[in-house]
């Protein structure tokens, strides 16, 4: 699924992002729109609380981006499109109690993959991945002199340090014994990883065989 980035100047800066869409959420509200009653029960805090589906599943800028040329919230506004195509097709099946149509299932397994990999625990987990291995490479590069003058001369080379900063291998050393650093992990980085993840998997959901389970309340 590929996002186009669409830039529209008059349309304000959305900063509360949605990795659950409301319009899914709404749907097990007590009268099945956004402004309803939603119950959530918290299982790490164990505790229970009424609230609407605009105040959960949500992080500020979650999908933002800093792209020259593109709005901060390009991404988030292109996923709301989508998501509003998928929504209608999840409703659709909800209504008609009927196996969904091609291209509605193109759009319910595009949102279900969506959901499994855009989520902040994934991201929590991708990011400290990342900041372990940097502390590896880091480590790596302080335990030997040669590696060090390679790696600063391959990063002179391609503009990584800045002009007339010089480190010696000992400051280096001593900097990184210290451990008074840390990594940061840019979330355009999470996002590009997200979407290659995504690409990975959703050919897999492809080829599982889906079935509808439609359930029947009984006559009162």
């Amino acid at each position: 699924m590929l996002i186009p980035l669409v830039y529209n100047c008059s349309m304000s800066v959305a900063r509360k992002h949605h990795y659950i869409p409301q319009s899914y959420l709404a749907a097990f509200t007590d009268n099945g729109k956004k402004d309803g009653k939603f119950y959530v029960y918290d299982v790490e805090g164990r505790r229970f609380f009424v609230t609407s589906p605009g105040n959960v599943a949500a992080e500020r800028d979650f999908n933002r981006v800093d792209i020259e040329g593109h709005p901060p919230d390009a991404m988030e506004k292109e996923l709301a499109q989508f998501e509003k195509e998928a929504i209608c097709a999840f409703r659709a099946v909800n209504e008609t109690r009927e196996y969904p149509s091609a291209i509605n299932l193109n759009l319910i397994l595009n949102m279900a993959c969506l959901l499994f990999t855009k989520n902040p625990r994934n991201r929590r987990m991708m990011e400290n991945f990342e900041k372990q291995t940097i502390r590896i490479i880091v480590d790596r590069i302080a335990s030997d002199k040669r590696l060090f003058e390679s790696t600063t001369r391959s990063a002179r080379k391609k503009g990584i340090l800045r002009k007339g900063l010089n480190v010696s291998f000992e400051n280096y050393q001593q900097f990184v014994r210290k451990g008074n650093y840390r990594a940061v992990i840019p979330r355009e980085n999470h996002i590009v990883t997200e979407s290659f993840l995504f690409n990975s998997l959703f050919p897999l959901f492809g080829k599982r065989v889906w079935s509808l389970l439609v359930i029947w309340s009984a006559p009162h």
